[in-house]
């Protein structure tokens, strides 16, 4: 039993299923499975706990004087902060996706690849079987809500935003990508190429622009670095493979084409059989951001007023008078606008030397690609399922670096 949950991949299901069918387990808007799950989070780092010590024995002492230059900081931040339960919340989510890395980072003890790609494919068909026959399914999903209403919600968390499938999509056909390289059982290559292309569709049916332009720069990041000439013509092949079925996807589904049309008029052009000009394949940042410019705009004036320590973590949803807007939408903004300018500091310093980091391990174009996601949104201040997928896919950039440099 002890080994079993000493397993990040076991850790990482369980985690995973908890949140994403957590609307199953909600009853009087109490979500009652999800909230068990945190806890579970935080009272098994204590049963470790002598793991979590070897750990934070290893790294080096300047990191810890930094932390404790951030705790004082985050304190100043507190004191500064109006709205102080959402301080407190925003300030967990970002801790829990911490201490959810060290420990996916600590708990890899055997490969359970065969085992990963299997469930990514039941998530992937999960959403897709969703986004299909919702109404089919929409009969077993009532629950009654806080007020005492009927509601119809989506069966997974995953659906939250169909954004937060997309990019999830994204970082898993992005790994079943680099793992039908970099894994010599014909299996595990059969079924990388299953999930990569599940993934791909899924992508597709979320009409994640961002999930779409991440997923191509973790497959280009991938082609163009560090891989053999045989590799490269592989990939690049499927590169050729996933663009067609773009188009494909373009000229089939109006929905998709004009989401994507926003950013890149040549979108529209496809699906209604226009004659392609090379202006309209530059991007067009005005409609393409989706009033993301707007928000940035409110952001920077509110970090004008507040630039040495912020408007406090968690604050900029109840401080920027713009209707339905949860985050800036962009987490490098977020953290200096919420952190202030020594908290951005400190953040922009750890995200260029994991950068520098992690390019020894195979699995670096993820984090490229995460680098990429955040730009456009801040899904870690909204899905805490996001949060568990990128704790355990930069567990696993992690250690694969390791096993690059021939440490255990």
């Amino acid at each position: 039993m002890q080994n079993i949950l000493k397993n990040d991949v076991i850790l990482f299901i369980f985690l995973v299923s908890i949140f994403t069918f957590k609307n199953i387990f909600i009853y009087k808007g109490f979500p009652f499975l999800p909230l068990s799950g945190l806890i579970f989070i935080f009272v098994y780092s204590y049963y470790i706990k002598k793991e979590l010590f070897k750990f934070f024995s290893s790294i080096k002492k300047v990191h810890f004087i930094i932390l404790a230059f951030v705790i004082i900081l985050l304190l100043i931040n507190f004191f500064i902060s109006p709205y102080k339960i959402f301080y407190i919340k925003s300030v967990v989510k970002y801790f829990t996706l911490t201490l959810l890395t060290i420990i996916f980072v600590i708990t890899k003890r055997k490969d359970f690849k065969l085992f990963i790609i299997i469930f990514f494919i039941l998530i992937e068909l999960f959403g897709i079987t969703e986004l299909f026959f919702y109404k089919d399914l929409k009969k077993f999903l009532m629950i009654i809500d806080q007020f005492g209403f009927k509601q119809y919600p989506k069966i997974t968390g995953i659906f939250i935003h169909y954004n937060i499938f997309g990019v999830i999509s994204s970082l898993i056909g992005i790994y079943c990508f680099i793992t039908f390289f970099s894994e010599n059982k014909i299996t595990i290559k059969i079924l990388s190429i299953i999930c990569l292309i599940l993934s791909f569709w899924g992508i597709i049916l979320s009409t994640s622009r961002n999930g779409l332009f991440s997923f191509f720069i973790g497959m280009f990041t991938f082609s163009f670095l560090k891989t053999n000439l045989r590799t490269r013509l592989i990939s690049l092949v499927l590169l050729i493979i996933f663009i067609l079925s773009l188009i494909f996807a373009i000229k089939k589904n109006k929905n998709f084409a004009y989401r994507l049309g926003r950013a890149f008029p040549a979108a529209i052009k496809i699906y209604n059989n226009k004659k392609l000009r090379i202006k309209d394949f530059i991007p067009n940042f005005n409609k393409g951001l989706s009033g993301r410019q707007n928000i940035w705009k409110k952001g920077f004036q509110l970090f004008t007023k507040h630039y040495w320590f912020g408007i406090g973590i968690g604050q900029f949803r109840l401080e920027n008078k713009i209707n339905r807007t949860f985050n800036v939408h962009n987490l490098y903004f977020q953290m200096l606008i919420e952190g202030g300018i020594f908290f951005a500091i400190i953040f922009y310093f750890y995200i260029i030397f994991f950068l520098i980091k992690f390019s020894t391990s195979i699995y670096y174009p993820i984090y490229i690609s995460i680098l990429f996601i955040i730009i456009f949104d801040n899904f870690f201040d909204y899905s805490f399922l996001f949060n568990i997928f990128t704790a355990w896919f930069i567990s696993e950039i992690y250690i694969y670096r390791r096993k690059a440099e021939g440490r255990k």
